[in-house]
């Protein structure tokens, strides 16, 4: 019994690492976009309109999802070499989903098989139920993106779950120990840095500013299911990450602002903001490198 119990043990240790090398598919990135059905996507966003207000986003769970969200979704997979996630917005395809899983050797077998009813459940209540039942989501066994909200700062932190486990060797135990109490935490934290720091690089600028206030309040509902026990632990908590976010989205405007360069009129000596192309990070580095050049060189510039 003791002998058949350490196999096991080995098999599902060993088998999560990396399979067979992953192919691009022939569409990269791997976007599908579910069949408009407005009854039923009005009925879901309807559900979840209790959830848009605890989160304060109108644009939770709207089950319609904007190029735009979709086109910056796609150049954070580019940008990140994501070849074998597949993204699914508002599109119900739980036997599709099971197909992945079968076909994904990049995680091991038993925990594949393990999460195959799990999957399967989620991805069929996913289209009537998303927003109110479960909210956009990673799926680790299927290599998986489900969106619902057509909201930026939401999708690209869905995209950062999926960048954070394919640096994982053993990408199977990785999803099981998220069931361990903080791990959670610590991979929420996670892919919400991993969309801050691209909307700093590459996002667009009101976006950047947008992301914590969205963000934050999300990550306080998983650490408000650790204060439960208190009474209005779980309120308090939701309302700091309100709080903090909303400073950090305050903060990062007046930092925008701030570091945009003056542009200084010789022809009637009033001073304006310039625009700058870029946004985030290359925004800021090209104005500190306009304010401290010589005056010749800015001129040069046009500054």
């Amino acid at each position: 019994m003791r002998l058949t119990v350490w196999i096991l043990l080995i098999t599902l240790l060993t088998s999560c690492a990396h399979g067979h090398s992953p192919t691009t598919p022939p569409h990269f990135p791997d976007i599908e976009r579910g069949r408009s059905i407005p009854p039923l996507d009005w009925t879901a966003s309807a559900l979840a309109a209790p959830v848009k207000i605890l989160l304060w986003n109108r644009r939770y769970a709207t089950h319609k999802i904007s190029p735009e969200t979709e086109t910056v979704l796609a150049d954070f997979i580019r940008k990140n070499e994501l070849r074998t996630l597949k993204v699914r917005l508002n599109q119900w395809a739980p036997f599709d989903e099971i197909k992945r899983i079968v076909k994904n050797d990049e995680v091991g077998l038993p925990y594949r098989l393990f999460a195959i009813p799990f999957s399967f459940l989620t991805a069929a209540m996913g289209r009537p139920l998303g927003g109110l039942v479960m909210s956009d989501y990673y799926d680790p066994f299927s290599n998986t993106i489900h969106i619902y909200s057509d909201d930026i700062a939401i999708a690209l932190h869905e995209a950062g779950h999926a960048k954070d486990f394919a640096k994982q060797q053993w990408r199977g135990t990785y999803a099981l120990v998220r069931s361990f109490p903080g791990v959670n935490l610590a991979q929420e934290l996670i892919a919400t840095h991993e969309a801050f720091d691209y909307l700093d690089l590459h996002g667009p600028e009101k976006e950047r500013i947008r992301a914590p206030a969205v963000l934050y309040p999300a990550f306080a509902t998983y650490a408000g299911s650790y204060l439960t026990m208190i009474p209005f632990g779980w309120v308090g908590a939701l309302l700091g990450g309100h709080l903090y976010g909303r400073l950090r989205s305050r903060y990062i405007r007046e930092e925008i602002e701030t570091r945009r360069p003056l542009l200084l009129d010789h022809d009637d000596g009033h001073i304006g903001l310039v625009e700058t192309v870029g946004s985030g990070r290359e925004q800021s580095e090209e104005g500190q490198k306009n304010q401290s050049a010589p005056d010749d060189v800015k001129n040069a510039r046009g500054v």
